[in-house]
């Protein structure tokens, strides 16, 4: 290993300094390096940084601090795993072996083969709802006559343009809530400024904390919170969901064993009934992830995967609106008609049982 020499004139290549460099930020950061910062550090590398102050100045740094703290419940659990993250029987991505792979050519691709999506339709569709929240002006920042407010890092304002819309083009009697917080917001700003909407809302959100410091008080006699996850819910309740009413999902991204979302699209979504309006949320144009998720958060998310394979000649269920796929193919009309949405379009999946 070249950080036990002692030489201060580096012997190795700019091969092995990078993988180092790659390697300690995943190992203390969770990230990859951006182009710039690696060039810079491995160039640091070159003209004689010790690499083992390097190490500990990464160790050190704030943004590893408060990492550590974020996983030490984690780090102190005694579940054991199979195989180490990345494996390839793990779930866990290994990043640095997926840019060495075939897939990026692969997601390049337009095709979406099984599923039915037709963006004209969707285009009509987009128009009745900017028709809809007209008069709706969402505000950037927190203040006393929102709940909602569009500088969160949660739900973008395209996200609450089109759940607004939805809401008043619908006109719900019910909206069951799975995973809450900004959109709940939305939820009750958008009913509290609609004429002839009196719809009951239930929350289910095992964390409630975001959710609780955006409601106000009086909400709180208007609403249901389930503080539970949604497995521990009894599939019965969805069944009072009728046409129109709206099951809003936006839970934990993750397909595994007893998890929330194998939950809801096993146990919940085929006992629906026909007409309700189903809504995923971090769905993103072709079912893939931003690169920034894959590469350098390493989220390894993989709903949107299972939620892809659901939706394969699936003659059950129709795609009513998707954000960011019409987002992308039809700029032109965002910008004509919705400029608040430019650069935040949302992760929105709306679905309809048939």
């Amino acid at each position: 290993m070249f950080f036990r020499s002692k030489r201060t004139t580096p012997t190795h290549s700019v091969e092995t300094l990078e993988k180092y460099v790659v390697d300690v930020w995943h190992a203390l950061l969770g990230r990859r390096p951006d182009e710039n910062a690696l060039a810079h550090l491995v160039r640091a590398l070159e003209e004689g940084r010790n690499p083992i102050e390097f190490f500990f100045e990464t160790y050190d740094s704030s943004e590893a601090i408060t990492r550590r703290q974020e996983l030490s419940p984690y780090l102190q659990s005694d579940v054991r795993v199979f195989v180490p993250p990345g494996h390839y029987y793990s779930p866990i991505v290994d990043p640095v072996a997926l840019r060495s792979s075939s897939f990026e050519e692969r997601r390049k691709s337009d095709s979406l083969d099984g599923i039915s999506i037709d963006f004209d339709v969707m285009e009509k569709t987009f128009n009745i709802l900017m028709d809809e929240t007209s008069d709706l002006d969402f505000p950037r920042s927190r203040n006393v006559s929102f709940r909602y407010y569009s500088e969160n890092d949660m739900y973008a304002s395209g996200d609450a343009i089109i759940l607004a819309g939805m809401i008043r083009l619908a006109k719900p009697r019910k909206i069951i809530e799975v995973g809450s917080g900004f959109s709940s917001a939305v939820m009750l700003d958008t009913l509290d400024r609609s004429v002839g909407i009196d719809a009951s809302l239930t929350f289910i959100e095992p964390y409630p904390e975001r959710l609780d410091d955006l409601l106000w008080d009086e909400d709180r006699d208007r609403i249901r919170v389930i503080r539970s996850g949604v497995q521990e819910v009894s599939p019965s309740i969805f069944l009072d969901l009728d046409r129109d009413d709206i099951l809003f999902l936006d839970t934990t991204h993750v397909s595994k064993t007893g998890s929330d979302v194998n939950f809801e699209l096993f146990d919940v979504l085929p006992k629906l009934k026909p007409g309700v309006l189903v809504h995923f949320h971090d769905v993103f144009e072709g079912f893939e992830y931003p690169d920034d998720w894959v590469y350098e958060q390493n989220r390894s998310w993989n709903e949107i995967y299972l939620l892809r394979s659901f939706l394969m000649y699936n003659h059950e269920f129709e795609i009513v609106y998707f954000n960011h796929a019409f987002y992308c193919r039809k700029m032109h009309l965002i910008e004509e008609r919705c400029p608040r949405m430019i650069g935040w379009p949302g992760g929105g999946l709306w679905l309809r049982r048939k």
